[in-house]
């Protein structure tokens, strides 16, 4: 394999690499996402109950708005991290994109490498009956001056 070729190679396996690690770590972010996501959704309901079991009670305004202030900050919350869940699934499906692109791209150099190996190997093959070709003529015509033949 040539230098040049070699390095190409080298430089797409990295790019392999780097891309995979992007990979993982978009991901891992992505499940981040989702986890704060289900959490957010938990503590929502958790504090609707706690709401209308503060209504039901008979509890003070005060009480009350508290506890809708706060529902309405984790509304927003929420809001939010929907947001962040479509970027983040925007960003994990490039990366995924990206991995992709180079995995075909060390592919395409393995399967140039191979037809490159293919190739050299044919050639040798053919060297090699070339000379054995070589050492059969000139064995036989060694024989011939031994035996004094002519050749035919």
């Amino acid at each position: 394999m040539s230098d040049s070729f070699a390095l190409l190679v080298e430089l797409a396996e990295r790019g392999r690499e780097a891309a995979a690690r992007a990979l993982a770590a978009e991901t891992a972010a992505c499940v981040e996402r989702e986890q704060r996501a289900r959490l957010l959704e938990q503590y929502r309901r958790e504090y609707a109950e706690r709401l209308a079991e503060a209504g039901r009670a008979g509890a003070a305004a005060a009480l009350l708005a508290r506890l809708r202030r706060f529902l309405d900050r984790i509304d927003a919350a929420r809001l939010e991290q929907a947001r962040e869940l479509e970027a983040g699934a925007a960003r994990l499906a490039a990366a995924r994109r990206r991995w992709q692109e180079a995995e075909r791209r060390c592919r395409a150099f393995a399967a140039i490498a191979a037809r490159r190996a293919a190739a050299a190997a044919r050639a040798a093959q053919r060297a090699e009956r070339r000379t054995e070709d070589e050492i059969a003529t000139r064995a036989a015509a060694a024989r011939r001056t031994v035996t004094g033949d002519a050749p035919s």
